[in-house]
């Protein structure tokens, strides 16, 4: 099974934790959005990246300052690993981000579509 990868931020709208998570419904490789209250444990599928999400991706990849040129329809199918290559090659990241995901805490560079 290919490496999950999840990006965690709060939500201070209710105090909970939503992630960005790279997911293969249908054998297509896809960033989806979950949420989380602070006390629970189990993750809910919210439904397809958001534009949230989509500023939250780019903040932990170091593209923040070409998010104008990654609307959310070219980032909702980048790979981790294509996301922190861009990062890279811009002069963005000094290394890999590194997956959110409890026990599965890989670099972004191993996780490809």
């Amino acid at each position: 099974m290919p490496h999950q990868f999840s990006v965690n931020f709060s939500d201070p709208r209710s105090d909970g934790i939503k992630a960005c998570d790279w997911r293969w419904p249908e054998n297509k490789p896809v960033w989806a959005m979950s949420s989380r209250g602070e006390t629970e444990t189990r993750w809910y599928v919210d439904g397809p990246l958001t534009e949230e999400g989509r500023k939250e991706l780019l903040k932990r990849v170091g593209l923040e300052s070409v998010a104008d040129q990654l609307p959310l329809e070219t980032i909702a199918t980048m790979s981790p690993a294509q996301l922190a290559y861009i990062g890279n090659a811009n002069g963005q990241v000094q290394s890999s981000p590194v997956s959110d995901r409890i026990g599965d805490h890989c670099s972004a560079e191993l996780v490809a579509a």
